[in-house]
């Protein structure tokens, strides 16, 4: 971190958030914020749009920064929480946002590591869950991926232990992060009702992990069309999803049409990360405990939208953050693996993966 601030970020921490024209004004936002004149920005300036002002919930320009598209409005959490943390002060968000972003980073750490020493593994091995390029990547931009993917995985977590409210609760605030977790959040709650209506009991506790998601998302939308008259949940989905491999096989002969030496490294960095996904999703699917239907249903659903990705997603998949929750459920997965060979196998591949995704990211943003 140290040294992205110092080398790639010419210690001006704002740089993190990546804002650019035409979605941020020079002559309108804070001299705390640093605008990029050649380059539109990317998804971190719509979280420091919403952290700096949580309940202004309109399309047009606050403090100088405005929304590409309405479904940013869906993704509310972790912008509160860096709200919450910065104290409601401008000149802290660009700070707040890393912080909250490294409390997550801990927070799943110490789960991996819970799930390691349950199974007599060295606490070294728990540290394997945080091995997803993905993870990286929005560490480096101010992105919202650490914070959904550890209320995934707490939630998930706190469901094997029979703690229905808490499991709810937190993959709530998982969809509220990130709408796109909705689709797998609802799956996992799927699979709990056909439970309960297996067991003719259709009032447990475990109705929670889809009944608490599902209140809290349509409760956003309520309020976020009280203020606009539209909910943004129904304009997400439709151009970020499309055929299984359509939208990657469109791209990815587009990485390396590039005459620069610099885009080319990249390229091969984001080669390196795709073939680290793959080997993942695939040794953990080997490795998958068969007892838990419902974690199962839920990385295969996630790991299904990364296949279905858009041409726009795959066009230039920044640290192949659209694969962070199979990359993080699946070395839960391994970790619950007998086979240790299985688990070096997959070290084998993600190490130098991410030494190489932390490398570019000390230099370039």
């Amino acid at each position: 971190m140290l040294l992205r601030w110092q080398l790639a970020a010419h210690r001006q921490i704002s740089r993190w958030v990546v804002a650019g024209v035409p979605y941020a004004d020079p002559s309108r936002a804070p001299k705390s914020l640093h605008i990029f004149s050649n380059t539109t920005g990317y998804d971190g300036q719509f979280y420091w749009r919403l952290a700096v002002a949580p309940t202004h919930l309109v399309m047009s320009s606050y403090d100088g920064v405005h929304f590409d598209k309405i479904y940013r409005l869906n993704r509310i959490f972790y912008p509160v929480l860096a709200w919450i943390i910065g104290l409601g002060n401008i000149s802290l968000i660009n700070w707040s946002l890393i912080v909250v972003n490294l409390i997550s980073i801990f927070i799943l750490a110490q789960l991996g590591i819970r799930e390691a020493t349950k199974r007599n593994l060295s606490s070294w091995w728990g540290l394997s869950v945080l091995l997803a390029p993905g993870i990286v990547g929005a560490l480096s931009r101010d992105l919202s991926e650490i914070v959904s993917v550890t209320l995934l995985m707490a939630g998930l977590l706190l469901a094997r232990d029979g703690k229905w409210l808490w499991s709810g609760l937190s993959l709530a605030g998982a969809t509220l992060t990130r709408e796109t977790l909705i689709v797998p959040v609802l799956t996992f709650g799927l699979v709990h009702l056909i439970t309960c209506l297996k067991e003719r009991r259709v009032f447990q506790q475990r109705q929670l992990t889809w009944l608490l998601p599902a209140i809290a998302i349509t409760t956003w939308q309520l309020v976020i069309y009280s203020s606009i008259h539209k909910f943004p949940l129904l304009a997400a989905g439709g151009s970020n999803l499309g055929l299984p491999f359509v939208g990657f096989l469109k791209s990815v002969g587009g990485w390396f049409k590039i005459h620069s030496v610099h885009r080319i490294g990249e390229a091969l960095i984001i080669v390196l990360q795709t073939i680290s996904f793959v080997v993942i999703a695939v040794l953990s699917w080997r490795n998958r405990p068969k007892a838990r239907t419902d974690e199962l249903a839920i990385f295969f659903v996630s790991t299904l939208m990364v296949i279905c990705e858009s041409h726009d997603g795959w066009n230039w998949p920044f640290d192949m953050r659209y694969g962070v929750n199979t990359m993080v459920i699946g070395w839960f997965f391994l970790l619950e693996s007998s086979s240790r060979r299985t688990k070096r196998q997959a070290l084998l591949i993600t190490i130098p993966t991410i030494a190489a995704t932390v490398l570019l990211r000390v230099f370039v943003i």
